[in-house]
């Protein structure tokens, strides 16, 4: 009996020992999921987080609707969906422009020098002037009206570009609909 009583602790004691390291699998297994959950940008990355377009007409069309009416809804959330993905695509336009400035943030004077080509000299100078008025007045630089500007972000530009692309897709969904109407001889 004595060497099955010290066979049964050594069993529990073998017992123990594989549940605390059953467990300590399982905190090391939670912190690497938690550790690559931080690291992904978004937690349900694959899921789509709208419904698409099919799934927002059913629930909007319940039952027995006229012809008419589907299509209506129909055209309707087909005109908000090209809406929303022009509008994501200016933001994502607006978002590469922003990091493009940040990256290319330096000071830049489009300032002709009236003394010469010598950068050196007028710097030079520039230093004795300030030093004579004092370090409270700084010389003013003025832009250059002279200069290509047409590759900056402008933002009535943006908007009038918009408004044109706007007004194109609206023309072409009328051709659209009008070479829908026409009849096949």
């Amino acid at each position: 009996m004595a060497s099955s009583q010290s066979e049964g602790r050594r069993q529990q004691a073998l017992d123990k020992q594989r549940q605390v390291m059953m467990e300590e699998f399982d905190r090391q297994k939670q912190s690497i999921i938690k550790e690559t959950e931080k690291s992904r940008p978004g937690a349900n990355r694959f899921v789509g987080q709208n419904d698409s377009m099919e799934e927002t007409l059913k629930k909007s069309t319940v039952g027995l609707v006229r012809l008419e009416d589907f299509q209506r809804t129909r055209a309707a959330l087909e005109e908000a969906k090209a809406r929303e993905a022009a509008q994501t695509d200016e933001l994502k336009e607006e978002k590469v422009k922003k990091k493009k400035r940040k990256a290319a943030k330096a000071t830049l004077s489009f300032a002709m020098d009236e003394e010469g080509e010598d950068g050196l000299d007028s710097k030079s100078k520039d230093q004795d002037n300030d030093s004579e008025e004092g370090s409270s007045k700084r010389r003013k630089l003025i832009k250059n009206p002279g200069v290509d500007t047409s590759f900056l972000p402008d933002r009535e530009r943006e908007e009038n570009e918009r408004r044109i692309r706007e007004e194109l897709r609206q023309k072409w969904l009328k051709d659209q609909e009008t070479v829908k109407k026409e009849e096949i001889e």
